[in-house]
């Protein structure tokens, strides 16, 4: 056999096995959406290495109404791979967030999403991402936001944690980002230009896995 026609071989070998991994991979997913639609529960993925406090704050599994008059604005902290501080500005009506410390993908100071509440009683607008690493691609993306009452809370009590649902691409599932509120008692240490470094986002991370008691 001719190196030429091995070469060819090989090349036909590898590209049959990357069309097979792909439509695997597609089908697996068009079942899990099926799945998820037959049970009634929304088509989305959380980020990877979620930690135990987000969890036990996503326990709850209906999200709460969030009140026209509810107080948003502040520091939360979120986790979409790696922690990461934002700053909600706003009202329910017309609420933005920005982030405070960034990541390899996103720049602190870029914009994270912008909601608004429409007719339905739904938050929705869009959210930034970033195709390319220090946000040197930019695009925006449709989103909604839910709010969660903590598991200990009764339902009288504020929101506190939110979810931030982003649809990176029409055939995946919407990836939900948790928040959880940062107390405001909280002293938040930031850097000269106002932005979430350590020891500050230690801090964040300490506040909301172990609240200051009043």
């Amino acid at each position: 056999m001719s190196h030429k026609l091995n070469v060819n071989t090989a090349k036909y070998i590898v590209g049959l096995t990357a069309v097979s991994t792909v439509y695997t991979s597609l089908m697996l997913r068009k079942k899990v959406l099926r799945q998820l639609d037959e049970e009634g529960q929304p088509a989305v993925t959380l980020p990877p290495d979620m930690p135990g406090h987000f969890t036990r704050a996503l326990r709850p599994k209906v999200a709460v109404r969030i009140r026209e008059d509810a107080e948003l604005s502040g520091l939360w902290l979120a986790w979409y791979g790696q922690s990461a501080v934002l700053r909600l500005e706003g009202s329910v009506r017309s609420l933005q967030a920005t982030h405070l410390t960034g990541s390899g993908m996103m720049p602190a100071g870029a914009p994270a999403f912008e909601v608004r509440r429409e007719d339905s009683g739904e938050l929705l607008g869009t959210g930034t991402v970033s195709l390319l690493p220090r946000g040197f691609w930019l695009v925006r993306r449709p989103c909604r936001i839910h709010g969660y009452l903590e598991p200990a809370d009764d339902a009288s009590a504020e929101v506190a944690v939110l979810t931030v649902d982003v649809q990176l691409a029409t055939w995946l599932p919407w990836l939900r980002v948790p928040l959880r509120r940062i107390p405001e008692q909280t002293y938040i240490p930031r850097d000269s230009e106002g932005f979430v470094r350590e020891p500050g986002l230690s801090e964040a991370v300490r506040a909301v896995t172990q609240p200051v008691v009043a």
